[in-house]
């Protein structure tokens, strides 16, 4: 009898902890989504009430923890990210990132192959991760969350982190020494996690911004917007403004035959790695460049939908633009470098890439100072402008 009641009072106190926690966290339990009516929960309160007081009923025990046990499973719990600490949270993202990317870029390479490419590529691609949590902070300042375009970047830096989480040591396999790979490895792997929880409330504040959909119900969410998304993304393959956005698009099909060659790649690897003399660092570097370009395609496919609509000229964009080129120049002076000297030649795709997206960048920079600072009327000085 004395160990069901301390068996009791344990869950009683349980719940009541989990009660306060989820409160000041935000989680508030939500009648609207739990699944009972209010003349059901207030019995079940009136139950749980004299369970509260005591009573030294085996049978009575039972029943309370049962009744205990069908609320936990039909109370959802709703929350809605403060706005303020997610900005914050996002520019600690951008410093985690960056930093990163520098350690990534500095560490020798102890392969001394092509895979430096690869290595510098990595560098970049957690550069981009950074830059796209600046672009989200500046987003939500903004209550701008909620668009196709930063929902679909949160997405993007969403995969990458949970697509990379998986594929461990990766970059931090290019050490020398197994130790400060392990370390690598256990920051990499904290970062990813910091960044999937970060682009997950981002994302789930875009597109709940009253904080009405419940956790139970977040996922499934989830899931749908992939889903839906994916069918998007193909119908908008088709391209409407061909002088502005069929680069876009083609890039968008470039990128995504490197997600199919850099998944191959490692099934193979994996598969064979034995006749092929293969590790499974060589395979975390194939899923490591999958994760990575995963966010490329939705950054690219961002600035289609921008040139279809002809928004190029927005800041974001312009960004946008600068990063990928960013990220390919980069991946093009690893190629142009290995093994020895410098090669211009090894990275003539990647240098071109990089080039024609710092010319979309420069040239939606010019006509984006065109439309702000529109061209006086010629033999007009500036006191004839004046009222």
């Amino acid at each position: 009898m004395h160990s069901a009641m301390k068996q009791t009072a344990l869950s009683i106190h349980l719940l009541l902890a989990f009660a306060v926690i989820g409160n000041s966290c935000g989680f508030v339990p939500s009648k609207s989504v739990c699944g009972f009516s209010s003349r059901t929960a207030a019995f079940q309160d009136q139950r749980t009430t004299r369970m509260i007081h005591g009573s030294s009923k085996p049978h009575q025990h039972r029943a309370i923890e049962t009744i205990l046990y069908s609320v936990g499973k039909k109370v959802d719990l709703v929350f809605n990210p403060d706005k303020d600490l997610l900005t914050k949270a996002y520019r600690r993202g951008c410093y985690l990132f960056v930093s990163l990317a520098a350690i990534l870029f500095l560490i020798p390479d102890r392969t001394a192959t092509a895979q430096l490419a690869t290595k510098f590529g990595g560098a970049a691609g957690y550069g981009m991760a950074g830059g796209l949590c600046h672009i989200l902070a500046g987003a939500n300042d903004h209550d701008r969350l909620g668009s196709d375009t930063y929902t679909r970047l949160n997405i993007g830096l969403l995969g990458f982190c949970a697509l990379g989480i998986m594929f461990v040591p990766a970059e931090a396999g290019f050490f020398f020494k197994a130790t400060p790979a392990i370390i690598m490895s256990l920051v990499l792997t904290i970062a990813q996690g910091y960044g999937i929880l970060l682009s997950f409330l981002g994302w789930k504040r875009g597109v709940d911004p009253a904080g009405t959909v419940g956790l139970r119900q977040t996922p499934q969410n989830l899931v749908e917007e992939l889903r839906e998304g994916t069918k998007n993304t193909l119908r908008g393959l088709r391209v409407d403004n061909a002088k502005k956005a069929l680069f876009y698009r083609n890039s968008v099909l470039l990128v995504a035959f490197g997600i199919f060659s850099s998944i191959m790649e490692g099934f193979f690897n994996y598969r064979y790695r034995d006749a092929l003399q293969r590790s499974w660092f060589d395979v975390s570097l194939q899923g490591s460049a999958a994760a990575r370009l995963f966010m490329i395609i939705t950054m690219i496919y961002s600035l289609k939908d921008a040139a279809e609509r002809d928004k190029l000229t927005g800041t974001t964009f312009i960004q946008l633009n600068l990063m990928v080129g960013l990220w390919a120049l980069t991946v093009g002076i690893g190629q142009a470098i290995y093994p020895l000297g410098f090669a211009l030649h090894r990275a003539v795709e990647m240098l071109t890439f990089s080039l024609l997206f710092f010319t979309k960048a420069m040239k939606s920079q010019v006509e984006k100072q065109k439309k702000s600072n529109p061209k006086k009327k010629l033999g007009e000085s500036d006191e004839g402008l004046r009222p």
